[in-house]
Formats: structure tokens, sequence, C-alpha cells
């Protein structure tokens, strides 16, 4: 069996790539050949701590709504209620498994969505967000091999070019949620998107 296993998908912690105890050393130890990748969805998760503070700010706060809204089964119910009343596409929320010491209260939470600066950060990180997730689904599924996920990834890093050089110009159209946002500043627009572009394109791949 070990020597149909070529490679192996982890997550890049000492329980997994450890030199004496670690998984990948007990895997080698039966098929030497093995080689080990770091999983792109956990890249990507650890790329998102290194956003310009004010977004990873924004990202926090976003998780810490949203853990807000599942921490009970009313604010569940209301929620959904709420998304059916705006014809919303979904109704549910994916509780997030990071926490934060400092809960803020209702009224703060609620008066930040007030706030210019989060609504263009939300709608931006919603976006790059169904980017990535679409390009995760590519990489998942049965009947795939190495020569199309390489095709698949460079043609998202070509894809983040474009977007940059698009930013650059002034040009948000691909931005479909940040677009949408037409009465908010144009210049705050831009930098939002450019700073967080660079980040993935130098970081992740």
């Amino acid at each position: 069996m070990w020597e149909k296993l070529v490679g192996v998908c982890t997550d890049g912690a000492p329980a997994m790539l450890g030199s004496r105890f670690g998984f990948m050393k007990m895997v080698k130890s039966k098929n030497p050949s093995i080689f080990a990748m770091h999983c792109v969805i956990h890249r990507q998760a650890l790329v998102a701590k290194t956003l310009p503070d004010d977004l990873r700010d924004d990202l926090n706060f976003a998780v810490e709504v949203v853990n807000y809204v599942k921490s009970s089964a009313l604010n569940t119910r209301l929620f959904a209620a709420l998304c059916e009343s705006l014809n919303a596409d979904h109704m549910a929320l994916l509780y997030h498994t990071e926490s934060f010491l400092e809960q803020r209260d209702r009224r703060t939470m609620c008066r930040a969505f007030k706030s210019e600066h989060f609504q263009l950060s939300l709608a931006y990180l919603a976006d790059i967000s169904e980017a990535l997730n679409l390009l995760n689904l590519k990489l998942q599924g049965a009947n795939a091999n190495v020569m199309a996920h390489y095709d698949i990834v460079q043609s998202f890093i070509a894809k983040i070019s474009l977007w940059l050089k698009q930013v650059e110009k002034g040009n948000l159209t691909w931005n479909v949620l940040l677009w949408k946002l037409a009465w908010l500043d144009a210049t705050m627009k831009q930098n939002v998107a450019l700073r967080t572009l660079n980040t993935y394109r130098t970081t992740v791949y």
C-alpha cells in the first residue's frame, strides 16, 4: 500500500513535520520517496494574519460578529429572519473556531457597521475570500493530477497580477461587492484592494 502513496498534505505543525516523532517521519519510514506538501488552505489562513493592521482588525471583528450570532439559538434564529427579510442568498453562518479575549458589546458592533472603512474592508475581504474559495474547490476532488493543479495555481497567480493592474488604474469592477458600494470613496476602495492583493501575491504563492 505504501508504495502507491506519492505525497501527503499537512498543516506544517511540528506534530506533522517533526524530524524525530512527526507524522511525516513515520510515513517516510514506510516509503522514503513520499513528499510532504503544505496545505494551501492553511497557508491562506496564515497569510490572513499578515494583512495590514486595519484590514486584519476588520477581519477579526467580522469573525467576532459571526461567533456572536452563532453563540445562541436565539441569535441564530434572529439572524436567519433578518436574512430572509433582506432576500439574502444565505440564511446561516459557519462558526469560526478562533476566539478573542476582548468581546465587544452589541452597541459597539452596530456602530462598526456604520463605518465606511469597515464596509469597504468587509466587502473586499468577501470578494477575495470568494475568489480563494473557488480556487480551493478547483484543487479538490477525484481524477486530479499535478499538472492540472499547477495550471490552476498559475492561472490564479496571473489573475492576481491582472487584478493589481486593474486596481492601479482605478478599475474595481472585478470586486463585485466592493463595486456595489458606489457611494463610498473611490480612493479608499483602491487602497484597500491594492494592499490586500499585494499581500497575497507576495506571500501565498
